[in-house]
């Protein structure tokens, strides 16, 4: 199943997505994978334990670059990790989240080698390893943002409880991460995105909008539109269970430089947030697709 995903343009008008290029399965997981594997360390014990598990996982989704000029061209680059969401820095490297923190250097690619180049241009990027333990501390995560200011590579991890409830910054300079954890009432962390000064945005499954000031470290958040939880008569947040998140840093919308746009995915709309006046506008869908479901007289 090609089942492409995430497409996005580089500079060069070429469209890139995550998509499967190869079978799934350990057995056809690159012979080169070992040799991608970056840590801030060098020690061979835990690149060795780094190497076993990464060749013990199954990949299954990869990266296709597409060039549309007289002939529409499809070029399969293969990785050593699972790729998901995909994110271009200013450098042509695209960064993607998985079961790892990828980077793809595109202008080290050959199209007329493809094969013979793809081990050079790509990085398995890993915190370290527990060598108590022999076990991987995980770079996973759901989506990934590049920052306009210094560059750096986040990602958001939406996980309840625990240490992963977090979002997580790599420095591509030094190979050093650092974990933001996210406070209570935020959870479940999942799109992710930066205004132009730097801040960075996520969506929170808790039902919040969430604000994080890197040099600071201070989180701020922003109940969701929409109805709470009932219980203690204190609930914060919403029902609303955001998906994605993105900024209009070019005011493309004409609603404002650095406007903050969560997908309202309960309630079939788009949360517009004004971050100078911290208010939100609801941008409803005219049409939900149960209406039209029933309109049309579609099948499930």
């Amino acid at each position: 199943m090609a089942s492409p995903h995430n497409p996005m343009f580089d500079e060069h008008g070429r469209v890139w997505m995550t998509e499967p290029v190869r079978p799934p399965g350990v057995a056809n997981n690159p012979k080169w994978s070992a040799s991608t594997i970056a840590m801030e360390t060098n020690d061979p014990a835990a690149l060795e334990v780094a190497s076993k598990a990464l060749l013990a996982r199954n990949h299954g989704m990869q990266t296709r670059d597409t060039t549309i000029q007289n002939r529409i061209k499809f070029v399969g680059v293969d990785t050593s990790y699972n790729t998901h969401h995909l994110q271009f820095d200013w450098q042509d490297r695209i960064w993607t989240d998985g079961d790892v923190l990828g980077e793809l250097d595109t202008t080290k690619i050959d199209p007329n080698n493809v094969e013979g180049t793809e081990a050079a241009c790509s990085e398995c990027l890993e915190c370290g390893v527990d060598m108590d333990t022999k076990k991987v501390i995980p770079t996973s995560g759901y989506a990934t943002a590049v920052s306009p200011i210094d560059g750096t590579v986040w990602l958001s991890v939406p996980q309840v409880d625990g240490p992963q409830n977090k979002l997580f910054m790599l420095d591509p300079k030094t190979r050093k991460f650092k974990d933001f954890l996210l406070p209570l009432p935020g959870r479940l962390s999942h799109g992710i995105d930066f205004s132009t000064d730097g801040t960075v945005w996520f969506s929170a499954g808790s039902g919040h909008l969430g604000r994080l000031d890197p040099k600071t470290g201070a989180f701020k958040y922003w109940d969701l539109p929409g109805p709470k939880f009932t219980g203690t008569g204190m609930e914060q947040g919403s029902t609303e269970y955001p998906y994605f998140l993105w900024v209009d840093q070019f005011d493309t919308f004409g609603l404002g430089k650095d406007t903050v746009v969560v997908t309202g995915t309960t309630s079939d709309s788009m949360l517009i947030f004004d971050p100078k006046k911290e208010t939100f506008s609801i941008f409803r869908m005219a049409y939900p697709i149960a209406v039209l479901h029933t309109r049309l007289g579609w099948a499930d």
